[in-house]
């Protein structure tokens, strides 16, 4: 699989700077523009082109509607971007959010508590952040990939024990940032790194339960274009060995 980024206002200074997919074709009689406005709406507008785009609404917010009986047709569902002002400017009710970062906005910096769902508080799987590779590339430099994920497990053990340190890295490289903000986003995501299975395993640990569970999920809300053997897109070999690697380590136990 391959993912396009397209990021504009790397350092979040000006509502001018936004970012533009453009699709042209017949010597220019046919085009599109989809994107991001300056209010951080989606737009999309064309010249000689029809049909439209469809957007999915997350799996997520499907499936928690369904665990609390909630009547999909009943709710106005609105597009919005990524400013939380939407809804403290009661635009919206409810609004999809990183839990790392707007919740502590609209608290810290518009003045409004906030009530927070979770997938997973209602025993719906999730996955954080996954590293792809190419099966030829597992199989034929799975050295490499081992020094990469051993590089990254280190990491993350030093970032859970030094914060403050952890921090000073992340100003320097996001100057314009809110200290403040920055620490609450660590705490939240270290806080849900660990689990029964990482307290257990280690940081990053994955099961065949949790990938199964995730499988009959995403297949459930049609997130699949086709049914897949869910063993043969993912692997722990590679973090077996890191954590069994004598010369790494790692206390485990937080």
């Amino acid at each position: 699989d391959g993912t396009l980024i397209i990021e504009a206002d790397t350092d979040n200074a000006t509502e001018e700077d936004n970012a533009l997919l453009q699709l042209i074709q017949d010597g220019g009689a046919v085009g599109v523009e989809f994107g991001l406005d300056s209010n951080n709406k989606i737009f999309m507008k064309g010249t000689g082109a029809s049909g439209d785009i469809e957007f999915k609404h997350g799996d997520e917010n499907l499936a928690i509607l369904k665990a609390n009986q909630v009547d999909r047709s009943k709710i106005d569902e609105v597009r919005v971007g990524y400013n939380p002002a939407v809804l403290t400017n009661g635009d919206v009710d409810i609004l999809s959010v990183f839990r790392s970062n707007e919740p502590n906005i609209i608290e810290s910096k518009l003045g409004y508590p906030v009530t927070i769902w979770a997938p997973f508080d209602y025993d719906l799987p999730v996955l954080g952040l996954n590293y792809v590779t190419h099966q030829d590339t597992l199989n034929e430099d799975s050295e490499s990939i081992t020094k990469f994920l051993r590089a990254v497990v280190r990491a993350l053990y030093f970032i859970v024990d030094n914060e403050d340190q952890s921090i000073e890295m992340i100003m320097k490289y996001a100057q314009n940032e809110d200290k403040s903000h920055q620490i609450y986003m660590l705490r939240s995501e270290i806080k849900d790194a660990w689990s029964t299975i990482t307290k257990e395993n280690g940081l990053g640990w994955m099961s065949d339960n949790q990938w199964n569970s995730f499988y009959k999920y995403l297949n459930e809300w049609g997130a699949l274009g086709k049914d897949i053997d869910i063993n043969k897109v993912y692997t722990t070999s590679i973090l077996e060995e890191v954590y069994s690697d004598s010369s790494n380590r790692l206390d485990l136990k937080r």
